[in-house]
Protein backbone atom coordinates (compact mmCIF):
# COMPACT_ATOMS: atom_id res chain seq x y z
CA UNK A 1 0.00 0.00 0.00
CA UNK A 2 1.48 3.38 -1.01
CA UNK A 3 2.30 5.85 1.69
CA UNK A 4 0.28 8.98 2.23
CA UNK A 5 3.16 11.20 1.00
CA UNK A 6 3.38 9.32 -2.32
CA UNK A 7 -0.38 9.50 -2.77
CA UNK A 8 -0.46 13.26 -2.07
CA UNK A 9 2.49 13.86 -4.41
CA UNK A 10 0.75 11.92 -7.19
CA UNK A 11 -2.50 13.83 -6.63
CA UNK A 12 -0.70 17.19 -6.79
CA UNK A 13 1.04 16.24 -10.04
CA UNK A 14 -2.22 15.04 -11.54
CA UNK A 15 -4.03 18.22 -10.49
CA UNK A 16 -1.20 20.37 -11.87
CA UNK A 17 -1.28 18.57 -15.20
CA UNK A 18 -5.06 18.91 -15.40
CA UNK A 19 -4.98 22.64 -14.62
CA UNK A 20 -2.18 23.24 -17.11
CA UNK A 21 -4.07 21.38 -19.85
CA UNK A 22 -7.28 23.28 -19.13
CA UNK A 23 -5.38 26.55 -19.15
CA UNK A 24 -3.82 25.81 -22.52
CA UNK A 25 -7.09 24.67 -24.06
CA UNK A 26 -9.24 27.49 -22.73
CA UNK A 27 -6.77 30.32 -23.28
CA UNK A 28 -7.79 32.70 -26.02
CA UNK A 29 -5.56 32.60 -29.09
CA UNK A 30 -3.50 35.64 -29.91
CA UNK A 31 -4.98 37.89 -32.55
CA UNK A 32 -2.71 38.17 -35.55
CA UNK A 33 -3.44 40.78 -38.17
CA UNK A 34 -2.18 40.45 -41.72
CA UNK A 35 -1.44 43.39 -43.97
CA UNK A 36 -4.27 45.61 -45.15
CA UNK A 37 -6.27 44.06 -47.99
CA UNK A 38 -5.23 40.53 -47.10
CA UNK A 39 -7.62 38.04 -48.64
CA UNK A 40 -8.39 40.21 -51.67
CA UNK A 41 -5.55 38.87 -53.79
CA UNK A 42 -7.70 36.82 -56.18
CA UNK A 43 -10.79 39.00 -56.50
CA UNK A 44 -9.48 40.65 -59.61
CA UNK A 45 -9.62 44.27 -60.41
CA UNK A 46 -7.21 46.87 -61.61
CA UNK A 47 -4.72 46.92 -58.78
CA UNK A 48 -1.35 47.98 -60.13
CA UNK A 49 1.83 46.94 -58.39
CA UNK A 50 4.52 49.57 -58.32
CA UNK A 51 7.24 47.00 -57.71
CA UNK A 52 10.22 47.38 -55.43
CA UNK A 53 13.36 49.41 -55.79
CA UNK A 54 16.70 47.56 -55.77
CA UNK A 55 19.99 49.27 -56.46
CA UNK A 56 22.28 47.87 -59.17
CA UNK A 57 24.87 46.47 -56.76
CA UNK A 58 22.29 44.50 -54.78
CA UNK A 59 20.67 43.22 -57.97
CA UNK A 60 24.04 42.00 -59.21
CA UNK A 61 24.86 40.27 -55.90
CA UNK A 62 21.47 38.53 -55.86
CA UNK A 63 21.71 37.60 -59.53
CA UNK A 64 18.43 39.29 -60.41
CA UNK A 65 17.49 39.21 -64.07
CA UNK A 66 14.97 41.77 -65.28
CA UNK A 67 13.19 41.24 -68.57
CA UNK A 68 9.81 42.17 -70.03
CA UNK A 69 6.93 39.80 -69.48
CA UNK A 70 6.02 37.67 -72.49
CA UNK A 71 3.43 34.96 -72.97
CA UNK A 72 5.16 31.64 -73.60
CA UNK A 73 4.62 27.93 -73.28
CA UNK A 74 6.13 26.18 -70.28
CA UNK A 75 9.01 23.82 -70.99
CA UNK A 76 7.47 20.97 -69.01
CA UNK A 77 4.22 19.07 -68.95
CA UNK A 78 2.17 17.02 -66.51
CA UNK A 79 2.26 13.27 -67.06
CA UNK A 80 -1.10 11.57 -66.58
CA UNK A 81 -2.61 8.13 -67.03
CA UNK A 82 -5.92 7.23 -68.61
CA UNK A 83 -7.13 5.37 -65.52
CA UNK A 84 -9.63 6.53 -62.94
CA UNK A 85 -8.98 5.15 -59.48
CA UNK A 86 -12.08 4.76 -57.35
CA UNK A 87 -12.09 5.07 -53.58
CA UNK A 88 -13.52 1.80 -52.18
CA UNK A 89 -15.67 3.65 -49.64
CA UNK A 90 -17.42 5.91 -52.18
CA UNK A 91 -20.11 4.37 -54.36
CA UNK A 92 -20.30 5.54 -57.96
CA UNK A 93 -23.70 6.22 -59.49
Amino acid sequence: MPSLAVSVSFSIRRLSATLLTLGLLSGSPAIVLAYGGHGDEFKGGSIQSSGIQVDAETAQRLGLKVEPVTRQRLAFGVNTTDKLNRCPIVKLR
